[in-house]
């Protein structure tokens, strides 16, 4: 399967990933271990190398990532990992550590899903909802030490509008921390809304497009001319690699300036079932 770079990061991603929501979910074929397993490593034989997941997925609090670290189990090295912490609407073991984009949260969980994912770093993490109450500046430098520490390669962001996107990549590069190299939203035929705003802040701050569609996950970017992606099958998204313009971060950032990439897009991809209601995205 083809591979290609997410965003400014250095990690290399198959172009159709497997999202993990359905890991623990009751009902499903991955409801269990051994269903769990089973589609992993069926992925993993087709050349799905980005397995994303989250903290609050399946039936309970850390059951998917549980699974999903099990699965990948003598096979680690042929994956990346990417999950989420800090999701606004559902509970948390760590709700007492304060608001979920802060340090204290941030650093109890990301601790607790190295544990159960059973690896020593996360490929990428990703702040799963917006933190009313944490100015993003404090959430980056928070995640930076993660990064600089080497237990995350990458940062990355979900359900961000293109306001909080640009604000992000501000505060990033006025503090001078990582920077969130993939922005994760709804995106397929059906749900078209980030085409409006969310798209062109990606593609102006040369980050990654990494859609969901609540069953499958591909990630993209385009070239700095802001040209459309060509079309592709189903669930495929194209990304072109272009010169940089401005700071960016790579997976383990250095003191010294960074060149940022130019620009990203993606068509969406293929729609899929109809949403389950049970769905956390």
């Amino acid at each position: 399967m083809e591979t290609r770079t997410l965003g400014t990061s250095s990690l290399r991603v198959s172009v159709v990933g497997l999202g993990c929501n359905n890991l623990g979910r009751p009902g499903t074929r991955t409801q269990t271990q051994d269903g769990a397993t089973e589609v992993v490593r069926a992925a993993l034989d087709v050349g799905v190398t980005l397995f994303d997941t989250a903290d609050i997925y399946g039936a309970e609090y850390g059951l998917s990532e549980r699974l999903l670290g099990e699965a990948l189990r003598g096979r680690r090295d042929e994956a990346i990992i990417a999950t989420k912490f800090g999701h606004q609407d559902y509970p948390s073991p760590f709700a007492e550590l304060g608001p979920r984009g802060g340090r204290r949260y941030l650093r109890a969980a990301v601790d607790a899903s190295l544990s159960r994912l059973q690896t020593d770093h996360i490929d990428l993490y990703q702040l799963h909802t917006p933190d009313p109450e944490t100015p993003i500046g404090e959430t980056l430098q928070a995640l930076d030490e993660l990064v600089r520490e080497g237990k995350v390669l990458a940062i990355g962001h979900s359900n961000l509008d293109a306001t909080q996107l640009r604000d992000a990549d501000d505060a990033a590069h006025d503090l001078d921390t990582a920077r969130f190299v993939s922005a994760q939203n709804e995106y397929s035929l059906l749900e078209r809304q980030v085409e409006a705003e969310l798209l062109p802040a990606v593609r102006e701050r040369g980050s990654a497009s990494c859609p969901t569609s609540r069953s499958r996950t591909a990630c993209s970017r385009a070239s700095s001319a802001g040209r459309s992606v060509p079309p592709t099958p189903a669930s495929h998204a194209s990304v072109r690699t272009s010169p940089t313009t401005r700071r960016g971060t790579p997976s383990r950032p250095s003191s010294a300036s960074r060149p940022r990439a130019a620009s990203a897009s993606s068509r969406p991809p293929s729609a899929g079932s109809s949403p389950d209601p049970s769905s956390r995205v």
